[in-house]
């Protein structure tokens, strides 16, 4: 799931008595697809990380600058994660009020301060989801599906998005213009820029992800 500046994304995940097919497609449409185990080297060494992703700690608190140092991670069970991120119409068969919401800020109090989302049409990412309501909307998706659903993990989430490559992004050391939206006025319709080597879309740019643990320096 996504976060309040973002929207519901790859991250949900669900992981335990799982089907044995590459890809799953559940009752409400969402598409996911099979992780297999595997080993990966988590972040970047400050050697690795491009200097202009080191200068963003001028800017911003919690930017990239912060992946490092490096560190080995096993992710020892295979999990099915979300190919498309969650949509609007998917998310609002969970809650049907959030269709207000679509292509404007909340109401106060809960603002952020953000620019009005672009997020309007049914096929576009889901925003204004905070973590709790990412939470809800995995039990509610575990209760009504039967499995174990959840938010993926920072290391799920970014083993899946290396998807076995060790460079900046999974599409090498530089990302591609297309992926570029920060905030500007586009669309956030989901699948419209090329997906990573086990076939997940957005897994850069569109809107952020909400995983299931904390966010700490490494």
């Amino acid at each position: 799931m996504g976060s309040a500046t973002g929207g519901s994304s790859g991250g949900l995940v669900f992981a335990g008595e799982l089907p044995t097919a590459k890809f799953y497609t559940n009752s409400i449409g969402m598409k996911l697809a099979r992780i297999k185990p595997g080993h990966f080297e988590m972040g970047f060494g400050t050697k690795r990380l491009p200097e202009e992703l080191i200068t963003k700690k001028t800017q911003f608190p919690d930017g990239d600058f912060d992946e490092h140092p490096t560190h080995k991670v096993s992710i020892s069970k295979p999990f099915y994660i979300g190919i498309f991120e969650v949509t609007n119409a998917q998310y609002e068969r969970f809650d049907p009020t959030h269709k207000k919401l679509r292509g404007r800020n909340p109401p106060p109090p809960v603002r952020w301060g953000l620019r009005p989302a672009d997020s309007k049409a049914d096929d576009e990412a889901v925003v204004f989801v905070s973590w709790n309501d990412a939470e809800r909307f995995c039990r509610w998706l575990s209760e009504k599906e039967n499995l174990p659903y959840r938010l993926g993990t920072e290391a799920e989430w970014e083993y899946a998005c290396r998807a076995g490559t060790t460079t900046c992004y999974h599409t090498g050391d530089i990302l591609p213009e297309e992926f570029h939206k920060n905030g500007r006025g586009v669309s956030l319709h989901v699948g419209k820029t090329p997906p990573n080597a086990w076939g997940l879309y957005d897994m850069h740019g569109n809107v952020e992800e909400w995983c299931q643990d904390w966010y700490g320096p490494y």
